[in-house]
């Protein structure tokens, strides 16, 4: 007994201890990564930002809004608006509470000297901020040395009041860049990028721009895993900066529409190229088809309009019985009832 003690304690003094003085070290590859498809477009006409609502954590799936958005001016005052829209990805309660510490940034210096807040500036006020969080509650979590800390994207379209554009910005970790076209974070990013490049073109119009987001979203829910549940889609006008949210219906049509077309896709790649069918047959074979898909797009969007008008008009009848309702009610309590 009295030889294994000291081997013992030679045996524990030789078990590497963690130095506190040690200074951090980035690891080379993160291996958590975002459970989202979240992107963002610029184009000549403003900025759109969209992302799936499928949410994860230890139990379940769930439902939830991954957009964000920020106005401060306008009205009164002389100048107009500042716009942020911000895309999410990641561990969602740090992304938000990062989004919120930029939020809250740019409305001191806004409020102090709106005339100063150009789209540069707003650029570093976003990176500060980032970088700070990071510092405070990123890198010295206990677990983000193992590659498990809490990780955080985000995809911000912004309007610079002073400046009359818009722009795209793109964060990972600490790093914040402009993109000229588009941007996409989370776990089905590779694969949105993948779509981007085939249907990409120069000057696209709005519709073009929503039409290109909504399919990209829908075949990176359809393909990526973790992406899923519904579309939403914000746009941010370049001359005003109005900040516009599309909604519900309006995005289903689009992408009944994606999955139909991605099955044509097919035909035409291998009939165009068939050698024992000259053009007039492969056209004349394939305009049934494509009759046929442009016949079910412009249905289904006819369709959900008219829905979509159905319940506006429900509403606002509703509202308008609402307030018949309470007009009786104070005209019914300023009628002085008999012996007064």
């Amino acid at each position: 007994m009295p030889m294994i003690r000291p081997l013992l304690r030679k045996l524990i003094l030789d078990i590497p201890r963690r130095d506190p003085k040690r200074e951090h070290v980035r690891l080379p590859e993160r291996k958590a990564e975002a459970v989202t498809i979240a992107a963002g477009f610029r184009f000549s006409e403003g900025v759109v930002v969209c992302a799936d609502t499928e949410m994860t954590d230890s139990v379940q799936k769930f439902d939830s809004s991954k957009l964000m958005t920020f106005v401060i001016g306008g009205g009164e005052s002389k100048y107009r608006a500042l716009s942020l829209v911000f895309a999410l990805a990641g561990t969602v309660d740090y992304a938000r509470m990062a989004i919120t510490q930029i939020e809250e940034a740019i409305a001191e210096e806004f409020l102090k000297a709106p005339e100063s807040m150009t789209d540069k500036k707003i650029r570093n006020m976003v990176t500060a901020s980032l970088l700070q969080f990071h510092e405070k509650f990123v890198f010295n979590h206990p677990l983000y040395r193992n590659g498990a800390g809490p990780v955080l994207e985000l995809v911000i379209g912004a309007f610079s009041p002073c400046m009359g554009r818009t722009f795209l910005l793109c964060t990972r970790e600490c790093a914040v860049n402009e993109i000229s076209n588009s941007a996409c974070i989370g776990q089905g990013q590779s694969f949105a990028r993948y779509i981007i490049q085939q249907f990409w073109k120069d000057r696209l119009n709005r519709y073009e721009v929503y039409m290109l987001a909504a399919h990209v979203l829908e075949q990176t829910k359809q393909n990526a895993p973790n992406c899923g549940k519904n579309s939403q889609f914000i746009f941010i006008d370049q001359v005003t900066g109005r900040v516009e949210p599309i909604w519900g219906l309006r995005n289903q049509h689009v992408e009944s529409y994606s999955n139909q077309f991605m099955r044509l896709y097919p035909f035409l790649f291998y009939d165009l190229a068939s050698a024992q069918k000259d053009f007039e047959t492969v056209f004349t074979e394939l305009k049934p088809y494509a009759y046929g898909l442009w016949n079910y797009y412009h249905r289904q969007r006819d369709a959900y309009e008219a829905l979509e008008r159905g319940m506006a008009e429900g509403q606002q009848e509703l509202r308008r019985r609402r307030e018949e309702a309470e007009k009786a009610k104070q005209s019914a309590s300023q009628t002085p009832t008999p012996g007064q």
